[in-house]
Order: structure tokens, then C-alpha cells, then sequence
């Protein structure tokens, strides 16, 4: 124990209150110095200065030999108030130094860095010291090195968690660093009964590209377990809901290609709250990078149970799934992107049920066309009420890639469109302008629709979109047993740069408008209602004959988009039906998938006005 010169020995409180403004800064040397100390139990302002008067004694450490847990004060004089200055926790200026003042009160535990409880002994005073502090707790005053080689730095960051939550909460500040975490580190939901608001804040998020060791850029939660699949940062399976956390400025890595793992995880591991799995209301993730090696099964943040929660400006790096969210309600995800081009999570949004969520500015790089499993965005679980809107992604080769699966009421406004999937459990679905293109074949992949609609999705609504590329494709499938079974599905390409896909509307289902009967695809008769014209898509892959059309009325105008290829179009059809009108087209002996023609009803009979093809093709209507 080294002690600091008192005023009889010639070094003044002068010099005293610049070793304390060292340690807390100008405004914790004002409040120590003058104003108040704060935190739990601390002495009162007359006591502190009182004892900054002269008997300030100076330790090198926390811990170690000589350090501050060895020395407990005597009984005489009363050492009530009593303040020490200590260099750092475990070396001198590691960060984990300031002062500390002796309160008689016996604490329960000695948490290593809030509170330390000396060894008691005969005429030494009851009590222990509390650090005097003010604002945010620091990791540092619990031994984190931020180092890059310290394995203790997550226990020690899980001490500075637990000091905040036996306070009720508050801020969690992790300086700048790269943190080993070599054990899960959980976050507190309650404290006793109640509920504790924690943030866990860093000084900034470090790219993911910079050196592991020596960061210094910012700060860095790093993974060093070769052997755990648990979540790097976490909470405790139980009922508990959890209010007010917040998780800013940190980046967080699995490290050199360790364990599957999750980064972050709000799971409920099976447990049911009141209203089914835990809930995390009212949280913030913001500023923060993940980022994971391109493993099989790595999360790097999983979600369950989110109310009026946000996703603010995160970047996910690798990993197979990037946010995968269950269940809960109105989960707000802004401004998250993918970062890396060559190893993007293959699905970077997972929404797994729930309702009421909201993507907005999303941006994602890291698609390579030829990755069979590459999604962006996956909406299944009976998800529902989710509104996306600006999501785009970098490149004609890289266009948002949006699965709509098990999910109603999607709305989708201005992206960067495709190749998109609507499942066949998917129902009412809108997607309002942006631009929509397809992926060309590749070496392991057959040709990505634009726009594809399974058999059995319901209402289904593109409107104002423009097409991008000559893979742009539109599918609507059908069950072939049942007809009907897609209902009320619009698709509707204005301006387009593609020379075989002319702005067309695609309509399928709206009326029950095609049956089969003996190879022979009739349209039943619809009139024309104020100028709305007729839209119909058939799928005739097992039809030989495109034979005839009901009779319509005057000016009406039918719009047939083939889903399947016709192998023999007759051009003056014969065999009619008798309430079918004559069929007048240009003969052609085939007519291939996604062909789309157009006819006019006048003077009792139909007219071809005009083809395209959008299959990627020449345009050429033969040869199939």
C-alpha cells in the first residue's frame, strides 16, 4: 500500500483533486469535490470533504497484493468517509481506478468493482468501500481489459450488468476495445419483483474487417468460445417480460470461426408468459454491427417476443439467418443492411409470425445468384399486418429477393423488386411502384421469375412497378384439378425496358374465368363495365387446342396471358362450341409459356390486336 502525501507532507488537496479529476473526469471532481456523490448509500457531501481534508490515501489496484480489498481501516479514528484514490483494478490506468469512500453499512456481497469488502479482523472498523461515481457504470472498474487476449473480460462485463441491476438499472458503458467473451452474459429482466431498465452502451461499433487484436476503434464483444452454442449476449428462459433495454454502439463477432452460434438472442426457450413467450417491450438495438463467419445454423440475432421494439441501424455481416423474429408485435426494423458482397446471410430478415411489423430503408448487399438458399427477406408463421417499404438491394444481379409465404397483409411500397415469391398460403398482398426484374439461368439454377404467384395465394395486388431486365418474367401457377383455385390476382408493369414484355395487366382468378372442357379453354362471357376491360390467365401445359372464346360485347377487350405451353393454336378455330364466337388470329403453329395476347370483341366476333412474350426470349412466338 503506497499512501498519498498529506498536507503535512508537503503535497496540498490541490494536488489531491488532480489525481481525483483524473479518474472522474471534471463533473465527478465537482460532484465529489463540492456537489454530490451519487449511486447507492454513498456518504453525504460534508463527509467526503471532510475526509478529502487529509487523510486521501492512495492504492495502486483493486486487487493483487497491497491493493485496496487488503486495507480495512482502523477503528480509531472513526473512519466514516474516509476516501481513497486507487491507479486501476488490476494494473495501474487500466481503466478500472477512482475513488472510493468507506461506508459503515456490511454490503452483502463484494461485487469487484462497485463495492469492496476488505478481510475484517480485531480493531479494524465494520464496513467496505463504495466507489464514488457518477452517470454511466463502466466495465473497466470490474477488470475488463478490452485487450484482445483477456478471458475474464466477459465475467467482468457481467459484473458492471449485475451492479446496474441491484440499482434499480441505468447505463452500462463499454469504452472502446475488443472484449473476449468466453461464457454467455446475460441480461437481467427483474431485480427481485421488480423490473430493471438496463442499456448496454459501447463507444462505437468497429468494422468487422479491422484486426482483431489491438482494436481500439471501437467497441468489441467478441466470441471466444470454441465450443458453446449459446448466444454471446442473452437472457434467461423464464416468463419474465423485459422493459426499456437498450443495446447501442457495439459490435458484436463470433470470432475466428468458433462455434454456430447466436450473437443476441431475446428467446423464450420454450417458456410462456402471459400473453404466450416473454416479451421484450419497449427495446432498442441501434448502431450495432454482427458479424459471424458463413456457418451452418449461426443467428446472429434471434428475436422473440418483441413489442414496440426497434432494429436501428444494423449491419449484419455472414451468418446463415441475420434477424430471425418470432412472434411478437410492432418490431420496427430501420435502416438494417447486409455488409458483406461475398457472404450475406442467406436469409437476412427471418419474420416468423407476429403482426404489425415494419421494414423501412432496408439495404442489402451479399446475393450471389448462384445460392440456392439466398433470400433477403422470408415472411412465413402466419405472419401478419407487415408493411416494407424502400427495401432495396445493390445490382441488377443482386435485386431484392422477397419471399412471401405463410403471411396476409403484406404491403410492399417503392422497392427494388425481385425475383419475389408469393406462396400459395400467402393472401392479400400489395406491392405499389419500385422496379421489378428476374435472375437469368445460372450454372446450378433454372431462370428466377420477376414475379412469381403459386398456386392458391389469394389477392394479390402489383400495381405502378416497372421491369428492369429481360429476365422479368411474370408466373402465375394454378392447381390444374382446380381452376380457381388462385384468386384475385393482379399484376400490373407499366414502363419497360424489356423489348418482349410490353406494359401488360395480368389478372388471374378474378371471375372464375377459365374451365377446361375436352382439351378445349373457353372464357366465360363478362361485360364490359365502363371501359374495365377483361384480364384472364390460362394454363393449358396438357392442352392441345386453344379452339374458341365466348361471345362478348362490342369494344370489350380480353387480355390471356398462357402460363403453359399451346402446342397447336388453329387460327380460324373450327368445332366451336354454340355460344362461341368465331376466333380470328395470326396462325401460328405454337404458342410457348408466358406468351400474352390480346383480343377485341367486335361486330360478333374476336380479333387478335396483338403478342408478346415475356420469357426471356426473342419474342418469337414458334418453334416451341
Amino acid at each position: 500500500m503506497t499512501r498519498v502525501k498529506s498536507e503535512e507532507d508537503g503535497r496540498g488537496s490541490a494536488d489531491r483533486r488532480e489525481v481525483i479529476a483524473k479518474f472522474l473526469g471534471v463533473g465527478g471532481a465537482v460532484a465529489l469535490l463540492g456537489g454530490c456523490v451519487s449511486g447507492g448509500n454513498e456518504p453525504e457531501v460534508g463527509v467526503a470533504n471532510a475526509a478529502l481534508s487529509g487523510s486521501s490515501v492512495w492504492f495502486d489496484t483493486i486487487t493483487g497484493p497491497g491493493g485496496l480489498r487488503s486495507y480495512r481501516p482502523p477503528v480509531t479514528p472513526t473512519p466514516y468517509g474516509q476516501t481513497v484514490m486507487v491507479g486501476g483494478h488490476s494494473v495501474i490506468d487500466d481503466g478500472g481506478g477512482g475513488a472510493f469512500v468507506w461506508a459503515t453499512d456490511t454490503p452483502v456481497f463484494d461485487d469487484n468493482g462497485m463495492v469492496i469488502v476488505p478481510p475484517g479482523g480485531a480493531g479494524l472498523a465494520a464496513g467496505c468501500w463504495r466507489r464514488a461515481y457518477s452517470g454511466a457504470i463502466n466495465v473497466r472498474w470490474f477488470g475488463a481489459r478490452g485487450n484482445g487476449n483477456t478471458l475474464t473480460d466477459g465475467a467482468a462485463i457481467q459484473a458492471a450488468i449485475n451492479a446496474a441491476a441491484s440499482r434499480g438499472g441505468g447505463v452500462v458503458f463499454v469504452p472502446a476495445g475488443d472484449y473476449c467473451v468466453s461464457a454467455t452474459i446475460y441480461l437481467p429482466k427483474r431485480y427481485g419483483d421488480q423490473p430493471v431498465p438496463i442499456a448496454l452502451v459501447g463507444e462505437g461499433a468497429a468494422l468487422s474487417s479491422t484486426p482483431l487484436t489491438g482494436r481500439r476503434n471501437g467497441s468489441c464483444l467478441r466470441w471466444t468460445s470454441m465450443s458453446s452454442t449459446g448466444a454471446l449476449l442473452a437472457y434467461a428462459s423464464d416468463t419474465a417480460d423485459t422493459y426499456f433495454h437498450a443495446i447501442e454502439n457495439l459490435l458484436f463477432v463470433s470470432g475466428d470461426g468458433y462455434g454456430a452460434v447466436t450473437l443476441f438472442a431475446h428467446d423464450s426457450g420454450g417458456a410462456q408468459g402471459v400473453n404466450g413467450v416473454p416479451r421484450w417491450r419497449s427495446g432498442v438495438i441501434r448502431n450495432c454491427l454482427f458479424a459471424s463467419k458463413d456457418l451452418a445454423g449461426v443467428v446472429l440475432v434471434k428475436l422473440e417476443g418483441m413489442w414496440n421494439s426497434v432494429l436501428d441501424n444494423v449491419i449484419l455481416d455472414g451468418g446463415d439467418v441475420g434477424v430471425h423474429a418470432v412472434s411478437g408485435s410492432r418490431l420496427e426494423l430501420a435502416n438494417v443492411q447486409t455488409l458483406s458482397k461475398q457472404r450475406g446471410p442467406s436469409r437476412a430478415i427471418l419474420i416468423e409470425g407476429g403482426n404489425a411489423h415494419v421494414l423501412r430503408h432496408c439495404r442489402f448487399e451479399g446475393s450471389p445468384p448462384t445460392n440456392p438458399s439466398n433470400v433477403h427477406i422470408t415472411l412465413t408463421g402466419g405472419t401478419s399486418d407487415i408493411a416494407i417499404d424502400a427495401a432495396s438491394a445493390e445490382g441488377a444481379t443482386e435485386l431484392l429477393h422477397l419471399d412471401i409465404d405463410d403471411a396476409s397483409m403484406v404491403r410492399v411500397t417503392n422497392p427494388n423488386l425481385g425475383p419475389i415469391r408469393v406462396g400459395r398460403r400467402a393472401s392479400r398482398v400489395e406491392i405499389l411502384g419500385g422496379s421489378v426484374g428476374g435472375l437469368p439461368p445460372s450454372a446450378i439454377l433454372p431462370a428466377r421469375p420477376a414475379i412469381h404467384v403459386e398456386a392458391g395465394a389469394r389477392h394479390v395486388r402489383v400495381a405502378g412497378v416497372t421491369s428492369t431486365n429481360a429476365a422479368s418474367q411474370i408466373v402465375i401457377d394454378d392447381d390444374a384439378g382446380s381452376p380457381t383455385m388462385t384468386k384475385n390476382v393482379v399484376i400490373e408493369v407499366l414502363d419497360s425496358s424489356v423489348p418482349n414484355l410490353y406494359p401488360m395487366r395480368f389478372t388471374k382468378g378474378m371471375f372464375d374465368t377459365t374451365y377446361v372442357d375436352n382439351q378445349t379453354l373457353h372464357l366465360q362471357p363478362w361485360v364490359d363495365r365502363a371501359g374495365v376491360d377483361l384480364y384472364v390467365v390460362a394454363q393449358p401445359p396438357s392442352y392441345d387446342y386453344l379452339r374458341g372464346i365466348s361471345p362478348g360485347q362490342d369494344g370489350q377487350v380480353i387480355t390471356l396471358l398462357l402460363t403453359g405451353t399451346t402446342t397447336n393454336f388453329i387460327g380460324n378455330a373450327t368445332n366451336l362450341p354454340a355460344d362461341a364466337a368465331p376466333l380470328f388470329v395470326q396462325s401460328e403453329a405454337c404458342l410457348p409459356q408466358n406468351s400474352t395476347i390480346r383480343f377485341l370483341y367486335r361486330a360478333g366476333a374476336w380479333y387478335e390486336l396483338g403478342r408478346s412474350t415475356n420469357n426471356g426470349g426473342t419474342g418469337v412466338l414458334h418453334g416451341c
